[in-house]
């Protein structure tokens, strides 16, 4: 015997079924989606993120640039700009901030923050070999920012290059700060960890640290 189901027929089972229909799709999402999705995203170690709270990058090609200089080492490159001015900053920054490899903050940001500085942030000296003609952000006799750019110097603007990275906004020091958390700037990676932090790093000061 053949069952006819007619328009009627059709409404009347979505119309009582619609609750068991969203959970076949949750449980459908949680058993097959959500795995694969896991699998295929990138670890800590394999990726770099940027959070930028002073301005937006201004190279369209700034994630595969990077790729191509470590083609073997950096499988992802993700970057967070936003202005200053962004009203959900905050919230921004708690949900990609805090997981970034690499920040750029304002003078004013880290002067309010100084008492969690060594929280947050990793001293430069411990990863890198630091050069005398940059500006830095010095807390306690320690290095964690390096100044990228200067609202009052224009000097020091034009004699390095980081303002054609960022288009940065507001009248504010900015500087370039290393995430304490991240796993990239081990010099003797073990696992789950990496030095991709520390070849980025000088690559940045490479690219945009001279004329």
């Amino acid at each position: 015997m053949k069952l006819k189901m007619n328009r009627t027929h059709i409404n009347r089972f979505f119309e009582y079924s619609w609750f068991y229909l969203i959970v076949i799709a949750i449980l459908s999402y949680v058993a097959f989606y959500y795995p694969i999705h896991k699998i295929n995203e990138y670890k800590n170690y394999e990726k770099i993120v940027f959070f930028s709270a002073g301005g937006f990058f201004l190279e369209k090609d700034f994630n595969d640039n990077i790729l191509n200089a470590f083609p073997e080492d950096i499988l992802a490159v993700e970057v967070y700009d936003y202005s200053p001015n962004e009203p959900y900053l905050g919230s921004m920054y708690e949900t990609y901030g805090m997981k970034a490899d690499f920040l750029i903050l304002s003078e004013e940001t880290l002067q309010e923050a100084q008492e969690g500085l060594e929280k947050t942030f990793r001293p430069l000296l411990e990863v890198i070999e630091l050069e005398t003609k940059y500006d830095y952000f010095i807390k306690n006799d320690q290095v964690y920012g390096l100044k990228i750019y200067d609202n009052e110097n224009q000097e020091y603007n034009e004699k390095y290059r980081f303002n054609s990275w960022i288009n940065f906004i507001n009248s504010c020091n900015y500087y370039l700060l290393i995430n304490q958390k991240s796993v990239n700037f081990v010099k003797e990676a073990e696992k789950k960890t990496s030095n991709h932090g520390i070849q980025v790093f000088n690559y940045l000061l490479e690219r945009y640290g001279s004329k």
